[in-house]
């Protein structure tokens, strides 16, 4: 068995509507300010070696993926909470818990 996946997947397997092409768009520009936003944050807290990576074209769970570095576990600490701290403050969004 091998963890290899063709890459010759249609592009799109469902047609878009008008609405649905908005609606993408309104999307991808509110999950890329929540991106850049968390990026801000952690570059406020020293976090090192930020990648903010655009996967919306290859992933269907995700539009952006943030990864930063953390040399501590007291600045990973620091870190989240400048992320939720930012988010929750600029964009007026809560984390949510089950």
């Amino acid at each position: 068995m091998t963890d290899y996946f063709q890459g010759n997947f249609p592009l799109q397997s469902v047609p878009l509507t008008k609405s649905a092409v908005k609606s993408y768009a309104q999307t991808e520009e509110v999950s890329g300010k929540l991106a850049a936003t968390i990026a801000v944050a952690a570059s406020d807290r020293k976090a090192g070696e930020i990648l903010l990576l655009k996967v919306a074209e290859v992933s269907y769970l995700a539009d952006y993926f943030v990864m930063m570095t953390g040399y501590s576990r007291v600045q990973v600490r620091a870190i989240a909470q400048a992320i939720e701290g930012k988010v929750e403050t600029e964009l007026q969004r809560r984390e949510t818990t089950n």
